[in-house]
This record gives C-alpha cells, structure tokens and sequence, in this order.
C-alpha cells in the first residue's frame, strides 16, 4: 500500500494530476509523459508511484499477490484505471519494464524475478536469461564452470522453474548454456541423443573421442589397439555404430586424419597397428620373461608350460625358433 505521506513532492504533484484523472474526468497535462519517455536510465518516478498507487491502493493487490496475475491482466488493469498513456508512451506497451521499474528492489532481491522467470517465461530478453541461469548454477554449488556438463540440467531447471527457457533454444541444453558461457563447451560435452545424428556428428564424433582418449590418457598406440570392446567399455559404442558404422577403423582413421575411406591412409593405418600389435607381444614377451628371469638368464623354461607355449607361439609368428 502507497502511505503518502512517506512520498516526496514530485511523487505527490504526480498522484494529484492521477486522481484529477480518475476523480474528475479530467486528462493527463500536456508533455505529462514526456521527460520520462525519453529517459533511458534510472527508476522513472511519475511511473513508479503511479503503478503502485494503481495496484496496492485501487486494485488492493499486493506485492506478494503480483504472481497471481499475468501480464496481460496487469496490463488491462493499468489501461482501465487511466495509465494507458504510460503504458504505450513511456513503456512501449512491455509491462514487465513498468513492474520492473515500479518494484525495483522487489527485483534485485528475486522476489518478483523468479516469479517472472517461472511464471511468464519471459525470454526475449537476453540479459534476463544470463541471469537465471548463472543463478540456478550458483544455486546448485557449481564453483567451476567445466562442471556444468556433468549434471542432469533438465531436472534441475524444471526445479528452479525455468525450464521453458530451453523453448528459446529450441530445447537445447547446450545451445542455452553455450549462450550463456560462450565457447565454453562443445555438444558432446552434454549427453544426449541426437548428437551423433546430426550434420556436425562426424566433427562431434572427433571431439567426444579427444575428449575421452586424454580423459583414459591413451597415448598413440593405445588408440591404434582399440577393439569394438574396447570402444564399448569406454562410452563410445553408440558413436562408433551411428557415425561410423561400427568401424573401428573407420572411427580411428577418422580421429587421426580427419578422412573417411581414403586408400592411402587406411593403409598406413594397418601398417601402424600392425606395428602397435607387435610391440604389444614383444612388450608381453619380455614381462613375462622378466618374471622366471635370474639376472639376465632364464634356467629350466620347460618348466613353465604356459610361458614356454606363449614364446614358442609367438616364435612362429615371426618365423623363429624358440632357441632364436
């Protein structure tokens, strides 16, 4: 409720012309609205006082009871008690601008903010988004930024109550935090389905493999080894099938020269895991002849049935014998 006699003088000559209006029929004085429809900056307060006076004193509406109404029944109730002219001239007809500039701190405090980010889902305005979403991701805890993508962000805006924002994203959780921190996140940072059934899939098959291969700090031959299993037991089954149809060939020569099907690659490509697997049998071979070794000698190898079977194997792979 407006008690007027808190209110100072341009607030008072401001509520005099107002109830002229409402009592005795008569109009606004000329260039009434004039100074405030030019001012870019700061609260206008003929506006102010006016709104308030309008809701709280003739409306009976109350700060806390404002979420009750949308804006379109606000913006009835302030044409029919007289402020059309406010409402068109200094405001443009954007009735969250008038409560906004008439309940300032209302706003700075969030009391009226959530209710316009949960209620209205008023998402033009670009600024107001930044806003609600660094402030459910304050909300939530997260001290650092590359965090964000390791949660369920659906779950946590239909919490907070502003998950029709992801409508002005087309329902994107990563184009509406990629908005708000920009080139801060790549799509494959956020799970979900459609990414690898879009047309960037082949550049976010590459970054989600980066991201994984230095996630497990798989050096070059590590990557060359890798098995359908392999690409399974760490999360890039539904890539590996998607995009590149369950090749992991296709996926490898993909990742280490950005081609697909290309003969002269796809032949340096055998050769070198054809190399990572020997080194891999060669590097088998002599740990496990490290472990019966004394010193540099190996005594009685009959003896180990197992090893001995592994190293002549591996003997006729390379054409030896297993005294060579």
């Amino acid at each position: 409720m407006v008690e007027l006699f808190k209110l100072n003088t341009e607030e008072l000559k401001a509520l005099v012309h107002y109830k002229e209006v409402l009592e005795e029929g008569k109009r606004f004085p000329k260039d009434f609205w004039s100074y405030e429809a030019k001012q870019e900056k700061g609260i206008k307060i003929r506006c102010r006082i006016l709104t308030r006076y309008c809701l709280e004193n003739l409306c009976r509406i109350k700060v806390e009871d404002l979420p009750k109404y949308n804006l379109k029944q606000l913006k009835s109730i302030l044409i029919k008690y007289k402020l059309s002219g406010m409402v068109q001239r200094v405001f443009n007809h954007d009735v969250l601008a008038i409560i906004k500039n008439a309940y300032p701190e209302e706003f700075r405090t969030r009391k009226l903010k959530e209710w316009m980010w949960s209620k209205h889902g008023l998402w033009e305005n670009e600024q107001m988004i930044i806003e609600a979403v660094k402030d459910m991701v304050k909300k939530e805890g997260i001290r650092r930024i590359e965090d964000i993508p390791s949660l369920n962000w659906k779950e946590r805006l239909l919490k907070h109550g502003i998950y029709n924002v992801l409508a002005y994203f087309n329902w994107s959780i990563y184009a509406l935090f990629n908005f708000v921190y920009p080139n801060k996140f790549h799509p494959t940072d956020f799970k979900f389905k459609t990414k690898w059934a879009s047309s960037e899939a082949l550049e976010n098959a590459f970054h989600y493999m980066h991201k994984v291969f230095k996630k497990h700090k798989f050096t070059l031959n590590d990557i060359l080894l890798l098995n359908t299993s392999d690409f399974r037991k760490i999360g890039l089954a539904s890539m590996l099938v998607t995009v590149f149809e369950s090749s992991t060939l296709k996926a490898k020569e993909y990742y280490l020269y950005r081609t697909i099907g290309d003969k002269e690659h796809i032949k340096e490509l055998k050769e070198d895991i054809k190399n990572a697997k020997k080194q891999k049998y060669d590097k088998e071979i002599k740990e496990k002849l490290s472990r019966v070794a004394v010193g540099k000698y190996i005594y009685n190898l009959h003896s180990n049935t197992s090893l001995y079977n592994y190293i002549k194997r591996h003997a006729r792979k390379n054409n030896m014998s297993i005294s060579d």
